[in-house]
């Protein structure tokens, strides 16, 4: 198992219900174990700034997943949660990043 960090981030419709619904599709997933998550953050968007601000979260994972598989996984949230990409930087349901994958650099 690998760990790794999750940057989380919704600015659309019903936010929060967006971040707990992706945190549990990731809890769901056979090869993601979720340790923690930090608290929920409201901060302003950044370059596309007309827009909602947001809320963020980040989360602690194991996984035995490559990073690569990973980053699959959770466009995949992203997809079921209804993520559209039409605005670089633009308003999201859900947006989740990697941020860290053990001691790689991909």
């Amino acid at each position: 198992m690998t760990k790794a960090y999750l940057g989380l981030g919704s600015n659309m419709g019903d936010k929060q219900g967006f971040m707990i619904k992706a945190l549990h599709l990731i809890e769901e997933h056979r090869d993601i174990k979720l340790i923690r998550t930090a608290s929920f953050y409201r901060t302003k968007p950044v370059g596309f700034i007309e827009q909602d601000s947001f809320i963020n979260t980040v989360a602690e994972i194991d996984t035995s997943l490559t990073p690569r598989e990973l980053l699959q996984a959770v466009n995949q949230i992203e997809e079921l949660l209804d993520r559209k990409r039409t605005v670089r930087w633009g308003p999201r349901t859900i947006d989740i990043d990697i941020l860290l994958y053990g001691n790689e650099i991909v």
